[in-house]
């Protein structure tokens, strides 16, 4: 039973972490997720995107450059990777 008292258990994401916190990305996370998948860029199923293991191994690859904010998930990663491909074909857009 919850009381006003008790305290809220977090629900654990993929990775351990909570998704209670917003997951913060610095420029050296975000480069080394883009560098990570580009090294892996033959294991790409329509191009751009990645089967879950791969965001996944991703997660674990960045998790040393963890500063602030939650860990990074499979699921961070892949919604960051999303967002960095909306910008490029954003700027991209603009540029032509």
């Amino acid at each position: 039973m919850q009381t006003r008292s008790s305290k809220k258990r977090p629900i654990p994401d993929d990775m351990g972490g909570s998704k209670k916190g917003k997951a913060h990305w610095t420029p050296q996370e975000e480069a080394a997720l883009i560098q990570f998948l580009f090294d892996k860029k033959n294991e790409t199923t329509s191009g751009t995107m990645f089967k879950d293991s791969i965001f996944q191994q991703a997660a674990l690859h960045i998790q040393p450059l963890h500063v602030k904010g939650s860990q990074k998930s499979m699921s961070s990663c892949k919604s960051k990777w999303k967002s960095v491909c909306i910008s490029f074909v954003r700027v991209f857009t603009v540029s032509q």
